[in-house]
This record gives structure tokens, sequence and C-alpha cells, in this order.
């Protein structure tokens, strides 16, 4: 069961590697603005918080497994809506797929894992993201081999192929029996305690600059410092590699919280600061070393999200519920954030993204150490 859940989300994860680097460099290629750019991309978020919630309660009512089955039809559909989009509309429609594709796989992968493997559970999971990063690598390696054989065409043929791979597959997971319902007041924010709240803005500190730094702006970043879509595929295949085989590293060695906060922490500003001021041709190497940071904060970042979910029984729906201000945060940055690099540039986005990592390593160290 195990094994299954990894290949879904390996799979997911690769074809998220194609887009990640092929969707904004298309948009650029088809006349689309920074600014129109960045309100499409901005889709994805809203999109994930609000299909996320209805899965993760319908999930920890009757089982996971239609939702690895959606994964796979909305990895399929994504292909032809991007393949023959012309203006920002028809991107924003693929994002917001997007973001309905992610929300399937991680409102349940994490609450299956536990299920399946209730010790050590932070290890584990660093295990499947350290995965998923491996796979985005390859995914991020096929845009720079493929692209100059069939163009973006053969990018998108593969991965609606491998969405329907996905689907069927997706009926080998074991569904759990069903289990309580969920009431609308798992819902509320109001009334928690201390852990959740400290988790939640750890998890929106951490991931709103973050996500869209990595994933949406950088391609964009260097395309305009003169690399082609090749070369800014190569370099998303080695940033994962690194986290990926760092992350699973980190994993096994049971690196402590104290030790990846501030690994982490010190490699993502050194790389961010390199990304800042230094020249065109050195710009890969301080990305490369954002990468042992980004593995470091990642195991981290399990950490916590277990450390609160690992008590309750409607664990996709508490997962689920500490990422929404996060994404809700990532919607409206990357919606403005357009404008911000077409009047600033991209130095002062370097800067926050720093910064706020530097905050979700001391916040989420002090989670972990004191058990609050």
């Amino acid at each position: 069961m195990v094994k299954r859940i990894f290949s879904l989300n390996f799979f997911d994860s690769f074809i998220f590697g194609i887009t990640t680097v092929a969707i904004p460099l298309l948009m650029l290629e088809r006349g689309i603005d920074l600014a129109a750019i960045g309100l499409a991309l901005s889709l994805a978020p809203i999109a994930k918080t609000l299909v996320r919630l209805v899965s993760a309660a319908v999930a920890d009512a009757v089982g996971e497994r239609a939702f690895y089955t959606l994964n796979g039809i909305a990895n399929f559909i994504e292909a032809p809506i991007y393949y023959f989009s012309n203006s920002a509309g028809g991107f924003a429609l693929g994002k917001a797929v997007d973001g309905a594709r992610e929300s399937f796989i991680w409102a349940v992968n994490r609450s299956s894992l536990i299920s399946e493997k209730p010790e050590g559970q932070h290890y584990v999971l660093g295990g499947l993201v350290s995965g998923r990063g491996i796979y985005f690598a390859l995914g991020s390696l096929a845009v720079g081999l493929l692209f100059p054989i069939g163009g973006f065409g053969i990018l998108f043929a593969l991965m609606g192929a491998i969405g329907l791979i996905m689907a069927a597959l997706s009926f080998s997971v074991k569904n759990t029996k069903m289990r309580e319902r969920v009431k609308l007041s798992d819902y509320t924010f109001l009334g928690r305690e201390r852990r959740f709240y400290e988790t939640v803005g750890a998890i929106m500190v951490g991931g709103t600059v973050y996500s869209f730094i990595v994933y949406f702006l950088l391609p964009i970043f260097f395309k305009l410092s003169g690399y082609s879509l090749g070369q800014i595929g190569f370099f998303y295949a080695v940033y994962f590699l690194i986290f990926g085989v760092v992350l699973n590293f980190s994993s096994h060695k049971r690196v402590s919280g104290r030790a990846a906060g501030i690994i982490g922490a010190f490699f993502f500003v050194i790389g961010l600061s390199g990304l800042a001021l230094a020249e065109t041709p050195i710009l890969p190497f301080f990305f490369f070393l954002m990468a042992i940071g980004d593995s470091q904060l990642g195991l981290l970042w399990e950490q916590i999200i277990y450390l609160q979910v690992k008590s309750s029984r409607k664990r996709s729906t508490e997962v689920a519920l500490l990422h929404t201000p996060s994404n809700v945060s990532l919607f409206l940055f990357t919606a403005v954030s357009g404008f911000a690099v077409q009047s600033f540039g991209f130095a002062p986005i370097f800067a926050l993204g720093a910064a706020s990592l530097v905050a979700f390593a001391a916040w989420s160290v002090r989670l972990v150490d004191e058990k609050i």
C-alpha cells in the first residue's frame, strides 16, 4: 500500500516538474506580460484551498481512493488546456485545474501514510517529500530533453499519458473504512489550542513567499536572465535532485529539528542573496545552494505538521485546515507580485523570501523543541 501511495505521488510530482518549468515560459512565449502571469498563476493556490477542504472532509468520512483517481484525471485534462491556451484566461483555467489536482493528492497522502505507518511519521513523510523532489527533478529534466525534439506538444502528450496511467493505478489503492463524519465545527479556527495557531502561523510564514519564488517566479527570472528553456529545465532537475537526495539522507539519519532549521535558513539566505546580487553566469550555483536549505526546512515542515495532527481522528481535514491561511496568502501575494516585479525588480522579493524563511525556521524549531 505504501509503495502504491509513493508511486502515485512520484508520477504526480513528475508532471508538476514539467508544468512548473514550462507553463510560465509558455505564457511568456505567447505574449502574456508579468502582471497577467501573476494573476493567472494565483488561481492555483485558491483553487487548491477550496477543493482541498472539501476533499479532506469527504476523505475522512469515506476513504482516500477516489481522490487519487481524481488526481490522475486532473493531471490528464490540464494538459490540453495548457496546450491550446493563448490568453491569460485560458492559462488561469489550467492553473485552477492544477490547484484542484494538487489538492486531491495532498488532501489524502499524509493521512494515508500516517494510517499505514503510525511510528516515526515525520521521517516517513520526509521520505515521501524527498521522493517527490527527485521525480520533480526528472520532470524538469524531461522539459530540457524533450522540448528540443517535439516542443511543448510532446511535453503535454506525456503529461496526459501519465495522468491516465495514474487514474488506472489508483484503483489498486486500499480504501479505508468509513470513519467519523466531519462536522462544520471541524472547520473553525476558533477555540483551538495554542499549538494549532502557532503551526498555522509558521506554515503561512514559511510557505507564502517561498512557494511563489520557487514554483512561479524563478523560471521567469532565469528566462529574462538569458537562459534557454532547456537550461532552465536542467537547473530545476539539479535543484530537486539535490533536494530529494539530501532530504532522503536527513530523514534516514533523523536529523534534529534544530539542526534542520539552522542549516536550512543559512543556505536559503545565501542562495537568495546570491540570486539578487550575483552576475548571470553564477546564478545557478546560488540556486543549487537553495536546494540544500529547502531540503532541511522541508523536513522541519513535515515535523511540525506531524506533531499537530498525530492525535487527530480527522487527519485529512486537520492538515487541510492548517494549510488554508497559507494558500489564501499565496493567492493574494501571487496576484499582486507580478506588478511588484515589474515596478521594483526581483531583488525585493528575494529579500522578503529570505526573511520569511529565517522566521519560519526559528518559529518551527521552537515548536519542535518546546512541544507546546
